[in-house]
């Protein structure tokens, strides 16, 4: 006797019969259980083609994991290098109303550009540390935190 077994086909169910594989094998091929994990094997690579972990759209860095902790590091580091440069040009008299342009023209649109797209991938660690940026302009006196945090 034949077994009835349903399989979800780019948004159709279809009904097929296979006299010796049970439905529960069906379903965990087509249905797998999220909850658990798996290691996923990826295809082998085609001749030619570098296998990459990294990517880097439109400016934004994903790694093969959807993560965006490679971006928040490239950002933090490039907005830590960049409060630097801020508090030299401090340093030679440059007045704190320009610094705060400055600042808010490259560090805040550094750290704000895409977010909508990448934000969602964020760990609390790399918000705490997008923050941390925050916290030390403030204290830099180049950003009022006044409730704001992004």
């Amino acid at each position: 006797m034949y077994r009835s077994s349903a399989v979800a086909l780019s948004g159709y169910v279809v009904v097929y019969q296979q006299p010796h594989v049970k439905p529960c094998e069906i379903c965990r091929d087509h249905f797998p259980d999220n909850r658990k994990r798996c290691c996923i094997h990826p295809p082998s690579p085609l001749q030619g083609i570098a296998r990459v972990t990294s990517l880097k759209v439109l400016g934004v860095t994903l790694t093969d994991r959807l993560s965006v902790t490679a971006h928040v590091d490239d950002v933090v580091g490039l907005s830590a290098w960049f409060i630097y440069t801020v508090s030299v040009l401090r340093s030679l008299g440059m007045q704190a109303s320009a610094l705060q342009q400055v600042f808010r023209t490259v560090v805040v649109s550094k750290l704000t550009y895409a977010a909508p797209a990448w934000w969602g991938f964020t760990t609390s660690v790399d918000r705490r540390r997008i923050n941390a940026v925050l916290r030390r302009a403030a204290r830099s006196d180049l950003w009022t935190l006044a409730g704001m945090s992004i």
